[in-house]
């Protein structure tokens, strides 16, 4: 469905993660994923898995598999927006797939843009870990 991925055979141990994917994806109009997005300003990179396009504009797309969410993704979720958005894609919003490893319908989590919080966190990170050239604790 979406830059020729397949369907894997019955015995895939992964196949409940991708029926579900598939509940998901369907329909969907898929763009070409960009290239890792980097920003020399904050000194921050991040690379998204997947991007779509619908009547409300483009989406950024991140799939995840574990078994709760985590209270980091929303702060993902700006990073990814802004990032988007400082390499020209008009982004109307961010969606982590949350796939089930049993092959059912996903749970979707959509997130708004709270850059306040993401700069705090920045800056929080920096204090307790350095300042390193690029931070890639965008991609967990």
């Amino acid at each position: 469905i979406e830059n020729g991925i397949g369907v894997p055979e019955s015995n895939d141990v992964y196949l409940g993660y991708i029926n579900s994917y598939l509940h998901w994806a369907l329909g969907k109009n898929f763009l070409q994923t960009p290239p890792r997005f980097y920003d020399d300003e904050l000194m921050i990179t991040g690379e998204i898995d997947a991007v779509y396009e619908n009547a409300e504009g483009l989406f950024i797309v991140d799939y995840k598999t574990p078994a709760k969410e985590s209270k980091s993704w929303a702060i993902q979720a700006t990073a990814y927006s802004y990032l988007a958005k400082k390499s020209g894609y008009n982004v109307k919003g961010v969606v982590f797939v949350k796939l089930d490893k049993l092959g059912h319908e996903p749970k979707v989590y959509h997130y708004k843009e709270d850059m306040d919080m993401f700069l705090k966190i920045l800056d929080t990170y920096r204090y307790f870990f350095g300042n390193k050239e690029q931070e890639n604790f965008l991609d967990n």
